[in-house]
């Protein structure tokens, strides 16, 4: 059972870990797309 436990708040963890991390990539890629626009709006 302790096991169990244990492997769960880990797994819950890198759950977190992950979701965190994506979200970080979401908003760097937001901003890039969001630069990338701006270029082009300008450009035509």
């Amino acid at each position: 059972m302790q096991n169990k436990q244990i492997f769960w708040k880990l797994s819950l963890i890198n759950l977190k870990m992950m979701m965190m991390t994506s979200k970080m990539f979401t908003q760097i890629w937001q901003i890039k797309s969001k630069k990338r626009t701006s270029i082009f709006e300008v450009l035509f």
